[in-house]
């Protein structure tokens, strides 16, 4: 217990030490780290958005059926939630620079076992490697960057999060040159994870730390559930993250079997979502330091519902796509602001373990929208489960309002 209040203390020191009076995005410690960890976490989420658009060639390659195949990716999604919360409790007790190190070694160990994996056993356990990445990655960096930021805090995960877009966007685009040479694709996965570890290590002022950890799972989810305001927080991200999940999952046959799009149209629809999160996430950042958190993303789950009702409503295909847009606008939006208003509303004393505990949560929510839509499109439709999702962001928006001004100001009012 005294060794995990001191390095409680030690953490909070490192905050006091990092947290200079300029907040600078570009140049300086500061923004030279948020650089890495933008990086690093580009990595990452290619790493995993990567394996499904290449799944039916892996298949064929490792002579394996479609359901061992979905087993695979089902393995995948399962680590990278389930280590949402252990990231960040260690995160917590260790060091932010112990988390992040392990985690980018998992990577390069993930890498080289799908870059030589002879057989499907083999390929799973480098896939839950890989898993294990993206969770342990994502709540110590962004944690970090909480830990730098206080006026600029939604600009910073502006910045961050378009790691996400942007290797969604690229593992479409490595999917369709690679489709006969799948493991080749890791092999620029395998030698960036090693420069963005030595990058890292050098860069960052913080400690290694290596002790046993308790994890206090149970004492946790207690006293997340205990707050009123963090249920409606985790029902709404856990509404937020099933529509999201569902919606990307089968938006490319959506657009197929209901609107009868060409597969190269629906792949352009999907491409879509991840394009308009460069330009949305950063805008967001600024919109929410300046206006509020609470209202940009009450804003954010109107856009989507009203963007997922004119997929319905229109058959055109220029409105179609700006439909798509809108729903990705609000979707992007909706992000970085939330970040924010999460880290303000859990612990100080222990942000990222509760932090990483909220994320399990809604994150498991959320794993069961595409399961939903594929049952309720395959009973009554597509227009009854997209119908669905609308009503569930309109419930989001509903309990955020319902919240009041409570998480609806600056950032710079907030302690980090």
């Amino acid at each position: 217990m005294n060794q995990n209040l001191n390095q409680n203390n030690r953490n909070h020191r490192e905050k006091n030490l990092l947290s200079l009076p300029r907040e600078r995005l570009l140049g300086g410690y500061h923004g030279r780290l948020l650089l890495i960890l933008t990086l690093g976490a580009a990595l990452a989420k290619f790493a995993k958005l990567v394996l499904p658009p290449l799944l039916p060639v892996i298949a064929i390659d490792l002579s394996i059926t479609p359901v061992l195949a979905g087993g695979a990716l089902s393995l995948l999604t399962l680590t990278s939630a389930f280590l949402q919360y252990p990231g960040g409790k260690f995160s917590d007790h260790l060091s932010r620079k112990t988390v992040l190190v392990v985690s980018i070694f998992f990577l390069i160990t993930g890498s080289i076992l799908l870059l030589s994996a002879p057989s499907y056993w083999v390929f799973v356990v480098g896939v839950i490697i890989i898993g294990a990445c993206d969770g342990l990655f994502h709540i110590p960096a962004r944690s970090l960057l909480s830990d730098f930021y206080v006026t600029k805090r939604n600009r910073a995960f502006g910045i961050h999060l378009i790691a996400i877009d942007i290797a969604g966007i690229l593992a479409a685009l490595v999917a369709i040159v690679a489709v006969a040479t799948w493991r080749v694709v890791f092999i620029p996965v395998l030698f960036a994870a090693i420069g963005v570890l030595i990058l890292y290590h050098t860069s960052s002022r913080g400690h290694y730390v290596f002790h046993s950890v308790s994890l206090e799972f149970t004492s946790t989810m207690k006293r997340l559930f205990h707050s009123r305001s963090i249920r409606k927080l985790i029902y709404v991200n856990g509404l937020f993250s099933f529509v999201f999940q569902g919606f990307i999952g089968f938006l490319p046959l959506f657009l197929m079997a209901y609107h009868g799009f060409s597969p190269a149209f629906a792949a352009g629809g999907f491409a879509l979502l991840f394009a308009i999160g460069l330009f949305v996430k950063p805008l967001s950042g600024e919109l929410a330091d300046r206006f509020g958190g609470a209202l940009v993303t009450m804003v954010s789950l109107f856009l989507i519902a009203a963007g997922i009702l004119s997929l319905l409503v229109f058959s055109n295909f220029l409105i179609l796509f700006g439909g798509i847009a809108l729903v990705a606008v609000g979707q992007k939006a909706f992000t970085p602001p939330m970040q924010s208003i999460l880290l303000d509303a859990v612990s100080q004393e222990s942000s990222a373990g509760d932090y990483g505990a909220v994320r399990t949560i809604f994150f498991g929510i959320g794993s069961m929208g595409p399961l939903y839509i594929g049952i309720v499109a395959s009973i009554l439709g597509y227009e009854f489960a997209f119908a669905g999702f609308i009503l569930c962001m309109l419930l989001g928006a509903f309990m955020l309002l319902k919240l009041g001004t409570k998480y609806n100001h600056n950032s710079a009012n907030a302690t980090p």
